[in-house]
């Protein structure tokens, strides 16, 4: 058996399954190591695999919910652009003020 080197100790039993979404989508993978009694069965087998499949799903909802924020900010940026050209009186205005959002916009993806 080789080193764990997290747990300081000896790896003698593991079982590892895909931490994946409802879509199939895979985030990372789940691992136990050295069941305490015994080795690993089937019944471990299906709790790591239905703890994943919620933990998985938990990470896509924590990627969407990133994503939407990072797009209400651009359109933020975009609104004030916006409003900003809607204001001027001056080409220099227009500038100055396009200057300050497009940082912003230029940030999003």
């Amino acid at each position: 058996p080789e080193i764990d080197s997290a747990g300081g100790g000896e790896a003698r039993t593991m079982l590892c399954v895909p931490m994946a979404d409802g879509g199939g989508e895979r985030h990372g993978v789940l691992l136990a190591v050295n069941k305490r009694r015994g080795r690993f069965t089937r019944e471990d087998e299906a709790l790591l695999k239905l703890l994943a499949e919620q933990w998985g799903e938990s990470v896509s909802n924590n990627v969407r919910y990133e994503k939407a924020q990072a797009s209400m900010v651009c359109s933020s940026y975009m609104l004030k652009a916006t409003k900003a050209l809607s204001t001027v009186t001056t080409p220099q205005q227009a500038v100055n003020g396009l200057t300050q959002q497009v940082r912003g916009i230029v940030e999003c993806d």
